[in-house]
């Protein structure tokens, strides 16, 4: 199966490109380089994206703009990759016929329904209405209805909700390992199992 990922020279593209390239012949797509990078471009760039998606069996859409960036890139940016050019990824694949598609997610999406309205806790599952709170959130949550729009029309596309797993100092690492961090090699995981089912929703 040949594979593309997005965001390869990131922690959570190059743990995923890391791992499925045991297996499977593997293409790494990104703004910079990285061991794993193979291809370096925009996600913007309709163009290049047609030939990086042809004859491609899979796609794995980590590239994305995260929360760090909230301060320093606009609104309208966060909306151009995280949900226009994720439309055009999958329109791409859609027209050269891959066949799988995963999108990185985030739990962050549901913003202020994480927060308990009477100091108890917010028991997260999938029936939890997101809040977004932030240009992040609503992004996550738009690129993720065109992952389903992708999905009603056929295409076998999954959007995985990965929880926090940056790199941050020691003691918050240890908080957030607690109760919804996890960690790079996991989340390399689950997507590789997502990929391997070809599950639809």
């Amino acid at each position: 199966m040949k594979v593309l990922v997005t965001g390869s020279s990131g922690r959570i593209g190059g743990a995923i490109a890391t791992r499925l390239s045991l297996r499977h012949p593997v293409t790494g797509f990104d703004q910079r380089p990285g061991p794993l990078t193979t291809v370096i471009g925009d996600l913007r760039d309709t163009a290049l994206l047609a030939g990086v998606v042809a004859g491609m069996d899979a796609v794995l859409h980590t590239a994305a703009l995260h929360v760090p960036d909230l301060a320093a890139r606009s609104e309208q940016e966060f909306r151009d990759v995280n949900v226009h050019a994720t439309r055009r990824l999958l329109q791409a694949c859609g027209e050269a016929g891959v066949a799988r598609f995963v999108y990185t997610s985030s739990p962050s999406l549901y913003g202020d329904a994480l927060v308990p309205d009477a100091g108890g806790a917010v028991w997260v599952t999938e029936d939890l209405a997101p809040r977004p709170r932030d240009i992040y959130d609503e992004t996550k949550l738009a690129a993720e209805a065109a992952c389903a729009e992708a999905a009603r029309a056929g295409m076998s596309c999954i959007s995985l909700r990965m929880s926090r797993c940056f790199p941050e100092e020691p003691r918050l690492l240890a908080i957030y390992r607690l109760y919804r961090g996890v960690d790079a090699d996991d989340v390399a995981q689950a997507h590789e199992l997502a990929l391997a089912a070809g599950v639809t929703g």
